[in-house]
């Protein structure tokens, strides 16, 4: 096995590695805190648990996976912000519930933008905005035609979202 890629410097967006995995389950329990009752969790240490346990499931059965989650690190390594893209060949985002039909299956063509958050002291920073493009320019480069992500009419980042590009339309 090669060696992993070393990492980039804090700021700069990177590949997940798998010693990302702690900082990104904090990072994702934190920022979908409001969501967590409906998915999986009670509290902040449950939902953080089983993101390490769906990114330790996604090493094992979809090792590929985690090239695919792109994250930006401070000075010490912690992950700050951070998302997750759907390509071709990856499975969905387990802490998605397959069972109420809520996972989303890609379309030819298509990447999908699993989720994206930032911590509450990284957010307003352009970090989000740096993750987007980088994705935007992976899926082009990986030969996606296009890039689709859902949202709540509420999200506060919509704004975001339509400036990089993103068209609104209502769910069918």
């Amino acid at each position: 096995m090669a060696a992993a890629a070393p990492k980039k410097p804090a700021g700069e967006v990177d590949v997940m590695h798998t010693d990302d995995i702690q900082s990104v389950a904090e990072l994702r329990a934190e920022a979908f805190a409001e969501k967590a009752c409906w998915v999986c969790c009670e509290s902040r240490t449950d939902g953080i648990r089983e993101n390490i346990k769906v990114y330790n499931e996604y090493v094992k059965v979809d090792p590929v996976k985690l090239s695919h989650c792109f994250v930006i690190r401070d000075d010490k390594g912690k992950v700050l912000s951070a998302c997750q893209l759907q390509m071709k060949s990856d499975v969905g985002d387990f802490l998605v519930p397959c069972w109420l039909g809520m996972r989303h299956t890609l379309t030819s063509g298509e990447c999908y933008l699993e989720w994206i958050g930032a911590s509450e002291a990284a957010r307003g920073k352009g970090y989000g905005s740096k993750l987007i493009k980088h994705s935007l320019d992976f899926a082009q480069r990986e030969g996606c035609a296009k890039m689709t992500l859902e949202v709540m009419a509420v999200n506060r980042a919509m704004g975001l979202y339509e400036r990089l590009g993103f068209v609104v339309k209502a769910k069918s």
